[in-house]
């Protein structure tokens, strides 16, 4: 969570039961585009795809990973929170650092 959050120029460091997130201004912060490593973890996917509503430019990897814990995770947030998603070219999804992440990759915006 910390390297990624760090991906999109969100300053956050790890404590040894969790971790720490220095708040942004919302009115003038300028998130970097990034493509999130998933790392299979269904949380991270899921939590920066909420994220990536509300924020231009994240990409998620491995987006099915949420299929282990919610297999209708990418159509209820398209429903009901009008996420919109499509799948990247695999050179946008090279950080993903998983086997087959371009092929399971998905942008949101």
């Amino acid at each position: 969570m910390v390297s990624e959050l760090g991906k999109l120029g969100i300053e956050a460091g790890e404590l040894e039961d969790g971790m720490w997130v220095t708040g942004v201004d919302p009115a003038t912060f300028a998130p970097r585009p990034a493509t999130i490593a998933c790392h299979n973890d269904h949380r991270i996917a899921m939590s920066f795809a909420v994220l990536g509503a509300r924020l231009p430019g994240i990409t998620i990897g491995q987006k099915d990973c949420v299929d282990k814990t919610f297999p209708e995770f990418w159509a209820v947030m398209s429903s009901k929170l009008g996420l919109s998603y499509d799948v990247p070219p695999p050179e946008a999804c090279s950080s993903a650092a998983a086997a087959g992440a371009a092929a399971a990759a998905a942008s949101t915006r």
